[in-house]
């Protein structure tokens, strides 16, 4: 049976616990190998020419999350006390675990006497567009590489701009980068773009979330099944662990499904707004196929999206009890500000990478700093990134404790040396 571990590290220097969360004993290695964009690419014709569309058979995952202390009682080995479970015939939760099985994190505080371990395990699918953030993928790969079982990574040839660009990820991978978790990948190619995105720039994000789903799911995976999970993030969103591995061992929680994130921006080291940002990010693969018809970007904005689709929402919910299956519907939020349910980490890349963010950026969020030639030039941005300034040069950041206990992703913090740009304040 294979042991999945939870653990809070010790740091003797900060006498602090530390969020962190380990597979089998060890965290996932991050090679050391810079993931740049400074590489020489070839011209896109030419890879465009030879790529080939990826289609995965997404296979079901068997592995044994809990471990029997009765024949009626089964507990999660990574949130019990396994010890104290076998001697007293129930499951005694560990710190930050809850519930009969003690499957249910801190960070989910209603519903708890409801939520019950699922017979199996739902697979996980998580998708999101990449541009540039190698350190937050670095980061999600570590963090959720051992439960999420695809990732959907959509990459496009035009920025949301409207610019060309070079497939930054997909050079990477056909280089042999991320060899531990290529089954898992699903490279996801856009290659247009849509001509209302050079005047509207939300029509381009709208395009973005919705070909990762449809094309995804439609052409690219099989074998998914209704009650499977589609979490969709942005390449800055980083769910934890417990959060992905909730979703998949538990059953009876209500969807669309959002998580609160502690907001931070340019590192780890600043705190963004009030410290917290929400995102309604996950459905089923059978509400979103049959309710949102598989348009991504509804998620984001579920409650408008399911009162205009009442329709098709009854009659999902009329095949559900037909299946004599259970449907929670309504947005079911979790995590806070003492307990977040991850990270949202804006513009936490090297200032290179800023700089191209910068750049890039849609036309549709305004002020769109990309367009002042002097917010794109590197000593100003290093300077407002030490002085932790917005680029109005008015907003003020907040600095973050790097002994706080939700400091950063492990993966992170366990590779110090090659993160220190996101991790540490510059001066």
């Amino acid at each position: 049976m294979e042991i999945i571990t939870n653990t809070l590290r010790y740091d003797p220097a900060s006498s602090n616990l530390k969020y962190c969360q380990d597979s089998d004993g060890s965290y996932a290695d991050i090679d050391n190998e810079d993931t740049g964009i400074s590489y020489l690419y070839k011209p896109l014709v030419d890879i465009l020419k030879n790529y080939t569309v990826e289609k995965t058979f997404v296979k079901d995952d068997k592995r044994n999350f809990f471990i029997r202390v009765t024949n009626s009682t089964k507990c999660l080995i990574e949130g019990s006390d396994i010890n104290k479970s076998k001697i007293e015939k129930i499951c005694v939760c560990l710190k930050y675990w809850h519930g009969i099985s003690c499957s249910i994190p801190d960070t989910v505080c209603q519903r708890r006497k409801y939520i019950t371990a699922a017979e199996k395990n739902r697979k996980i699918v998580n998708a999101f567009p990449f541009s540039v953030e190698f350190e937050l993928l670095d980061a999600r790969f570590s963090e959720l590489g051992d439960i999420v079982d695809v990732f959907l990574i959509l990459e496009s040839t035009y920025t949301a701009y409207g610019e060309k660009k070079p497939l930054y990820l997909y050079n990477q991978l056909k280089r042999g980068k991320y060899k531990k978790y290529r089954e898992k990948i699903v490279h996801v190619l856009l290659d247009y773009f849509p001509q209302e995105g050079y005047k509207n720039g939300w029509a381009v994000d709208n395009l973005l979330r919705n070909h990762l789903a449809k094309q995804g799911i439609q052409n690219q995976l099989r074998n998914l099944d209704h009650d499977d999970i589609f979490m969709l993030n942005d390449a800055d969103e980083l769910p934890t662990r417990s959060t992905a591995l909730f979703l998949k061992v538990n059953k009876d929680y209500p969807e669309p499904i959002g998580i609160n994130l502690s907001w931070r921006t340019y590192g780890f080291f600043y705190k963004a707004g009030r410290g917290i940002t929400h995102v309604i990010t996950a459905t089923t693969i059978g509400f979103l196929t049959h309710v949102f018809s598989l348009n991504g970007i509804w998620i984001r904005s579920a409650p408008h999206y399911m009162q205009k689709e009442s329709s098709k929402l009854n009659a999902y919910l009329v095949m559900k009890k037909n299946e004599g299956s259970k449907s929670l519907i309504g947005v079911w939020s979790f995590g806070n500000k003492s307990h977040p349910s991850g990270w949202h980490c804006s513009w936490c890349v090297s200032l290179e990478r800023k700089r191209v963010k910068l750049v890039s950026a849609q036309n549709g969020d305004f002020p769109r700093w990309g367009d002042y030639p002097e917010k794109r030039n590197l000593t100003y941005i290093k300077r407002i990134v030490s002085k932790g300034l917005w680029f109005d040069d008015k907003s003020e950041m907040t600095v973050v404790s790097k002994n706080s206990y939700f400091y950063a992703p492990c993966g992170l913090l366990d590779n110090f040396e090659k993160y220190t740009h996101i991790l540490i304040r510059p001066t």
